[in-house]
């Protein structure tokens, strides 16, 4: 053969071996456009160098809901959100992916009905031989059913209860850390067993048929893996996955509670008896106290009468010795009268029926400070009322005592030369409930620390003693009178600032 039919012959076999090669790599292509094209779970497409949608495979049309002939041609960003499209995230992407070959993140899309998922992305630049960038490919994977996943699992897993979720023949399919704590066993241990081995010897309840509307809370007894048995409240609510039906247990060790109720009961009935106690007791004293100062009062009015008789009658014949113990007697006796006086009233005030009556507060302030008008000159004192008072079902009698007490204790405990007195009412806020009335002045005040102690018994503050003596029962008797009607006395005070008596005549209101 001659030297150009060799030629011819080699050329011959190289040009049909070409053919050949590029036959086999068209039906390649095409195979992969197929396999690419058949795919479902993923969202396969290519882009050109700009960005726009020039392939669509049927995993595409699935997950974003366009149709090929509706895409093509269009940008990618018609897949992301206003928020990205805001902050030039699809130019981001392209940029990354040409520089560095590929981009992958996990992120929000939009698809065809404007509903949006959760996307696993990867973008590959894709080069020619020049390497040039001739277009990328985009995977997209919908992954909102695992991002929920992860996320409702990173919630059971760090909740302070244990969670056990098991099938409907009870087999437990997954069990929290905080059950893992509960019942004592790690989670391989219990995954496949039955779920009756976290349930005590004495609680024979199917846990399944505890499920309900709420999953309601009942109380059951748990065993952990030593064998020990505690108590626990347990809920357990059922739900659909996946085509089938499954249950999750919620339970939370209630041992330190049980231990807190036994003792609270405990400490109940001993109180509800110490309470009784008291009540008898405080009866008895005010018993005591109101026969004490009757019998009491008698005789001392003997002797009294007696030293003022023998003071004024035979003050001649006294030195001046006999008449100080006498006079002495005298201021004595009538200081310790005033003191039973006192008593009685506030054993009175606990005896007495209250009566029910229709009375104008403004009216009633004007008539108790009739017989005070002597001292209130004398003391130039400036009374206020500057608004009219309300009206209101009270005892008209005792609730005169209160507006009594108050005043008289306004003007005695005030040094000031402008004194005054205001009396009103307060609004008793958003939470409504019954007028606030209040007693105010500008006289000495009353250290925070002594606001609850004024109304005790017989409780004088230190420091007073200039503004003369009293019996110290003055703001007990306004308390109980207060109290009876159904209400609360309070004290709004600095010292140097005045005081601030308030109180209600029903229940509500007050701090």
């Amino acid at each position: 053969m001659s030297p150009s039919g060799t030629a011819r012959d080699a050329t011959r076999d190289h040009t049909h071996g070409q053919v050949r090669a590029e036959s086999a790599l068209a039906a390649s292509e095409e195979q992969f456009r197929m396999l690419v094209g058949g795919v479902r779970d993923y969202a396969i497409f290519m882009l050109d160098p700009a960005g726009r949608v020039v392939t669509w495979n049927a995993g595409a049309e699935r997950i974003k809901g366009y149709r090929a002939d509706e895409i093509i041609g269009r940008h990618l960003s018609t897949f992301y959100t206003p928020e990205d499209l805001a902050a030039g995230k699809t130019e981001v992407e392209l940029t990354v992916a040409a520089r560095d070959g590929k981009y992958e993140e996990e992120g929000w899309r939009v698809r065809k009905d404007g509903t949006r998922f959760w996307a696993n992305v990867v973008i590959t630049a894709l080069r020619d031989g020049s390497n040039e960038i001739r277009g990328f490919a985009k995977v997209t994977r919908d992954i909102t059913e695992r991002r929920e996943s992860d996320r409702i699992k990173s919630i059971v897993d760090n909740v302070v209860d244990g969670i056990v979720t098991f099938d409907e023949n009870g087999v437990i399919e997954s069990c929290n850390p905080a059950g893992e704590a509960l019942f004592g066993y790690r989670s391989e241990e219990v995954l496949g067993r039955s779920v009756r081995i976290l349930a005590g010897a004495g609680d024979r309840t199917e846990w399944a048929a505890q499920t309900g509307p709420g999953a309601r809370v009942r109380e059951a007894v748990g065993r952990r893996k030593d064998g020990s048995e505690f108590p626990m409240d347990l809920a357990v609510g059922g739900f659909h996955f996946q085509g089938r039906r499954a249950f999750t247990a919620v339970a939370r060790d209630i041992t330190e509670r049980r231990r807190s109720e036994e003792q609270l009961r405990f400490y109940a009935q001993e109180l509800g008896a110490a309470n009784a106690e008291l009540a008898r007791s405080n009866q008895e004293l005010d018993d005591f106290a109101y026969i004490a100062s009757h019998d009491l009062k008698e005789p001392l009015r003997g002797i009294h009468n007696y030293a003022t008789f023998l003071l004024e009658d035979y003050r001649e014949e006294l030195d001046a010795e006999g008449r100080d113990k006498l006079a002495t007697l005298t201021r004595l006796s009538q200081r310790m009268e005033t003191l039973i006086d006192s008593l009685l009233e506030f054993s009175r005030v606990g005896r007495v029926e209250l009566a029910d009556q229709e009375t104008d507060l403004t009216a009633l302030v004007r008539s108790t400070l009739e017989p005070l008008q002597i001292t209130l000159r004398e003391g130039r004192v400036d009374v206020r009322v500057p608004v009219p008072l309300p009206v209101l079902r009270c005892d008209r009698v005792r609730v005169g005592e209160v507006f009594h007490n108050l005043i008289t204790n306004a003007i005695k405990y005030n040094d000031r030369p402008d004194k005054w007195v205001e009396i009103g009412t307060r609004d008793p806020g958003p939470a409504g409930g019954p007028p606030v009335l209040y007693v105010r002045d500008n006289g000495i005040g009353i250290p925070e620390k002594h606001h609850a102690v004024v109304f005790r018994i017989f409780k004088r503050l230190h420091g007073r003693d200039k503004f003369g003596g009293g019996t110290g029962a003055g703001l007990t008797i306004v308390k109980k009178i207060v109290e009876r009607h159904g209400g609360r006395v309070w004290v709004e005070s600095a010292p140097g600032e005045g005081a601030t008596f308030l109180f209600t005549l029903a229940p509500g209101g007050g701090p």
